[in-house]
């Protein structure tokens, strides 16, 4: 019989969330998204990873919801809630979900 551990899965769902950000980077490479395109695929790993951890919490829980928001950070440069208001109030509104907050955070990255 097969077991799967929870330590098991969590390094599975890691490695997966690994993989889809740096498809991310890759994708923003190409259309030549990236603010600072001479930054480090470390340095926009570790700027996109840790806030696509928190997409969930912000009303984003479809993979095309999170990829989206996932460029809108590739694009910005850095974490929302450290953006101007218009920004962070997009990003924080509890009124907003999905693509309608999408689409208030690109109205407010202008």
């Amino acid at each position: 019989m097969l077991t799967i551990r929870r330590a098991q899965l969590a390094s599975f769902e890691a490695a997966l969330w690994d993989q889809f950000t740096r498809r991310l980077i890759e994708q923003a490479r190409e259309d030549n998204g990236l603010p600072e395109p001479g930054a480090s695929d470390a340095e926009l790993f570790a700027l996109l990873r840790p806030v696509l951890g928190l997409a969930a919490q912000y009303g984003l829980i479809s993979k095309d919801d999170v990829a989206r928001y996932g460029r809108l950070v590739l694009a910005l440069g850095r974490d929302p809630q450290a953006a101007d208001a218009a920004i962070v109030a997009a990003l924080n509104n509890p009124l907003l979900m999905g693509a309608d907050k999408l689409t208030a955070l690109e109205q407010a990255m202008g």
